[in-house]
């Protein structure tokens, strides 16, 4: 792998890991153990070069528990960043149930990735058949980078970003052409109608403060 970065002038590299595995398995619990596995192993590979391979770990997505305790777990074994896939099935990051999830990022100090998501169970896409359900995939693969929108404005609005300013927010593999519009209405909205949610400054700049895409 360094030998490829080395051929293609790549001074480092961010590794996601394996959140989709965890919509394959259907159990949370099963999931959470597969995550803290590759964890392990991810911190046994990117011991090697530390300064060019900059792993992510997985975090489980069905238990915010959890998800807190791999958190702390990580960061004391040396990881530098944290990635967490946002599920059909799962309370919506503006529910007060996720408060214990941001305390700890805050705590550790580490970046927390969201990564792009499926937007509905497999199930459904794997009950059509022949183009219908290549239809279907063609669905999800086209749009679910615009799907992150739910994600930032969720955080922004739910003034997660306000109570702890020292959070930083990526978006990973997800593009960039839909921010001006997701930034530009945000602000719209909070002008016009949701200057009640606590914000001292308009959701674009806590964007450019804390987030990146």
């Amino acid at each position: 792998r360094i030998k490829d970065m080395e051929r293609d002038g790549v001074q480092a590299e961010i590794i996601f890991g394996i959140l989709g595995a965890a919509t394959r398995l259907g159990d949370h619990e099963a999931a959470g153990e597969m995550f803290r596995i590759y964890n392990d192993w991810l911190v046994d590979f990117c011991r090697h070069y530390p300064d060019r391979q900059i792993g992510l770990a997985c975090l489980p997505y069905g238990d915010i528990g959890a998800a807190v305790a791999e958190i702390h777990r990580v960061a004391k074994m040396g990881l530098r960043g944290i990635e967490l896939s946002c599920s059909w099935d799962m309370d919506p990051m503006w529910h007060p149930s996720w408060e214990p999830l941001w305390q700890a990022v805050d705590e550790v100090g580490l970046p927390l990735h969201f990564h792009t998501f499926p937007t509905m169970p497999p199930s459904v896409r794997e009950k059509a058949t022949g183009l219908t359900r290549r239809a279907a995939m063609f669905t999800s693969v086209s749009g679910f980078q615009m799907n992150l929108i739910n994600i930032i404005a969720a955080v922004i609005g739910s003034a997660v970003l306000e109570r702890y300013p020292n959070i930083r927010i990526s978006l990973g593999e997800s593009g960039i052409g839909w921010l001006p519009y997701a930034l530009d209405r945000m602000d719209f909205e909070w002008e016009d109608r949701f200057r009640d949610l606590g914000l001292k400054m308009k959701p674009s700049d806590y964007w450019k403060r804390q987030c990146k895409a």
